[in-house]
């Protein structure tokens, strides 16, 4: 070692060992990432990020919680309720069982004798937009 070199951290002197193994093996060089290859692992990785966060959402108490209400609020829907009927005639549909999952706003035309409901009118954005708590429709 020249009186004049910088000391090495202990990563650096691993590193220069293992490089010096890979050449004995024969092991080429590493190749550099081009840039392409380099913006396709970010946006890959952007996209894990957000499947992680989707999942965090989708596995969190207050996403159970938000869940037992609806079906509650769904087993429990009086058909004889105009404030009811009203109340599903313009849904906030946030999209959770969609795949990819998207917001919107659906209106249904509700027949309470035959108890079922024709989706007459939906809106949504674009580009599509996920909400998966918080929304409204008018």
């Amino acid at each position: 070692m020249a009186k004049d070199d910088p000391l090495k951290s202990a990563y650096e002197l691993a590193m220069e060992r293992l490089r010096a193994k890979d050449r004995e093996a024969g092991v080429d060089e590493p190749t550099r990432l081009t840039d392409e290859q380099k913006k396709m692992i970010a946006e890959l990785r952007q996209t894990a990020k957000a499947k992680l966060a989707e999942i965090e959402i989708q596995t969190s108490a207050a996403f159970r919680d938000y869940e037992e209400q609806y079906q509650y609020m769904l087993r429990h829907l009086d058909p004889n309720s105009s404030t009811e009927r009203t109340f599903i005639k313009y849904l906030y549909d946030n999209g959770l069982r969609h795949s990819p999952p998207e917001s919107r706003a659906v209106e249904y035309a509700l027949d309470t004798n035959a108890m079922t409901a024709t989706q007459v009118w939906e809106f949504r954005h674009s580009p599509a937009i996920y909400t998966p708590f918080v929304g409204s429709v008018q």
